[in-house]
């Protein structure tokens, strides 16, 4: 059997199991993975667990680790019309209730986020950005066109009473609970801080790995980047679990990226210490380009356009680009 078909069959299989727990349950797995594999890296190990499974075809975000779950759900409600609470923004109810062919959309929505991905990693400048978060974004919003005849930006008349960028006082926003704005600015600070100190920590470990030869230098840039991701994704267990107050916590994983990825670009123009001034700044970024597409995406849409992937994929992007021709 060649690799492309046993691709297509890894994601596949992924993509099912994905939209049977539900998007967000898939990608706390994912991120779970995500966090086993990179510890399995810094103790000098294989990166098969981590770039494979939780960054690859198998479970990865752009795969079954997500996406795949938010257009089972699409089709769920709008097409057969299954879904368990009637409500394609509920990323966190399974769809294992469901029917044999949501399940299957699933899976078929992650060969072709998968590849699409691999597609766009092609295109210049496009490649530099997170190919993954665009592929999760622009699939999303297909599938609210195809199985919702929504626009991509949602309800025409929702954008009409309210504005494109209006919340209603928070009733329309994604994670209300966080979306004020000196909320916003201190999730930002906190965890674009607290990604840059921790790619720190394990760039002290993998610099002497990647001289001694047991990793390979890229892992020393994708473990940093990846590593709070992890731990920001894990967070969400208490989200998934929590009811009312309890469930109220934080959405970090992009801010936690994009704040990584500004310090692996400055720490070596400016060291680390100064390098991690700049993980805030990330953390800002990611802050607000997430709040921007919460707001003109998932806010008065029908389905789930998940705000955190659109943050990456901007910022990543713009990021990427902008160091390509300062370094």
């Amino acid at each position: 059997m060649s690799s492309v078909m046993v691709t297509i069959i890894y994601a596949f299989c992924g993509g099912i199991f994905g939209a049977s727990v539900g998007a967000l349950w898939a990608f706390i797995l994912c991120t779970i993975i995500a966090v086993m594999g990179a510890l399995v890296v810094l103790a000098g190990g294989s990166d098969f667990i981590l770039m494979q499974v939780a960054l690859g075809p198998i479970f990865g975000p752009a795969a079954g680790g997500f996406l795949s779950g938010v257009v089972a759900a699409t089709y769920s409600h709008g097409v057969r019309k299954n879904h368990p609470t009637n409500n394609a923004k509920d990323i966190v109810t399974p769809l294992m209730g469901t029917s044999w062919d949501v399940l299957f959309v699933g899976g078929i929505a992650a060969v072709i986020s998968f590849y699409f991905a691999m597609l766009l990693s092609k295109i210049p400048y496009i490649q530099l950005g997170d190919t993954g978060a665009i592929s999760i974004v622009i699939l999303s919003l297909l599938s609210r066109v195809l199985f919702l005849k929504e626009s991509i930006f949602g309800s025409r008349e929702s954008i009409q009473k309210h504005g494109i960028f209006g919340t209603n006082n928070y009733e329309l926003s994604w994670c209300g609970y966080m979306t004020p704005k000196p909320l916003l600015m201190m999730i930002g600070i906190s965890m674009g801080g607290v990604s840059a100190a921790i790619a720190a920590g394990t760039l002290s470990v993998l610099r002497p790995l990647v001289e001694s030869g047991q990793i390979n230098a890229s892992l020393a840039w994708t473990v940093p980047l990846f590593f709070t991701w992890g731990i920001s994704g894990i967070m969400l267990t208490m989200m998934a679990l929590g009811h009312g107050a309890t469930g109220k916590v934080p959405v970090t994983h992009a801010i936690s990226l994009v704040g990584a990825l500004m310090f692996l670009h400055t720490e070596p123009l400016v060291g680390a210490n100064t390098a991690i001034l700049f993980g805030i700044l990330g953390g800002i970024m990611g802050m607000a380009v997430q709040e921007f597409g919460a707001r003109v995406f998932w806010n008065h849409g029908g389905n789930h356009i998940d705000p955190p992937a659109f943050s990456i994929a901007i910022n990543t992007l713009f990021i990427n680009i902008l160091f390509s021709f300062i370094i």
